[in-house]
């Protein structure tokens, strides 16, 4: 009896079986496309992560003067100063503001140095109170890279330099920041030059030569920027 039934039924059993067959077959396939696209997922998640570690990037620079803590410190690149000042501890109580460009941006291995009140009242000057150092082989030239009016590219330091032939800077009159524009001449020379004009005219500009630190070469390169 049973034999007869299966053979009375047998197109039925063999679609029952094939619809099972093909169910677990979908089912294992689309568990598997489900596993393929996790990964994929894990993948693009830990390539966007390693690319968001790749564009932070820091510098080091280091501060020095009016502030709490001087030192060197790593920063984000894109830092300006106003972060370096706060990461030095802050300004301490005698610092000289006026004129520095807090919103001015760091590069790698700037120096910065805030003078106080006292400094500046010696060197005959409020303007500018912050200053980018660069070391050369003579002597250390400092620039006004944190002032609010600085140049900041080599096109602007030529235009600077032409302007500077057409307003000659008078050494027995000007300025400490004036001193700082002709070229050669750093922090310690330009007040060198105030210090010998304080008890010597300057005659001819020939006579900046008598100052100590400055020769023929460097005469050389100021000659024609400057007038008495």
């Amino acid at each position: 009896m049973i034999i007869n039934i299966i053979k009375k039924y047998k197109f039925f059993l063999l679609m029952f079986m094939l619809v099972i067959i093909s169910t677990i077959a979908f089912m294992l396939n689309n568990k598997d496309r489900v596993s393929a696209s996790d990964t994929t997922i894990v993948t693009k998640k830990e390539k966007t992560k390693v690319q968001k570690e790749e564009v932070i990037k820091n510098i080091v620079v280091e501060i020095k003067g009016a502030v709490v803590t001087p030192g060197v410190y790593s920063l984000k690149e894109g830092s300006r100063v106003i972060d370096l000042i706060t990461l030095a501890g802050g300004l301490v109580e005698d610092a000289n503001t006026d004129y520095i460009n807090q919103s001015k941006i760091l590069a790698d291995q700037m120096v910065v140095k805030i003078y106080t009140n006292q400094e500046i009242e010696k060197s005959n000057r409020i303007e500018v109170v912050t200053k980018y150092v660069e070391k050369e082989c003579d002597c250390p030239k400092i620039t006004n890279d944190a002032c609010i009016n600085n140049n900041s590219n080599n096109q602007d330091k030529e235009n600077n330099n032409t302007s500077l032939a057409n307003n000659l800077v008078n050494i027995n009159t000007c300025t400490l920041e004036q001193l700082l524009t002709l070229p050669g001449i750093g922090e310690s020379k330009a007040l060198a030059i105030i210090e010998y004009r304080n008890s010597n005219k300057f005659e001819k500009i020939e006579d900046i030569q008598n100052v100590t630190g400055i020769g023929a070469s460097l005469y050389e390169k100021v000659k024609n920027y400057i007038e008495v």
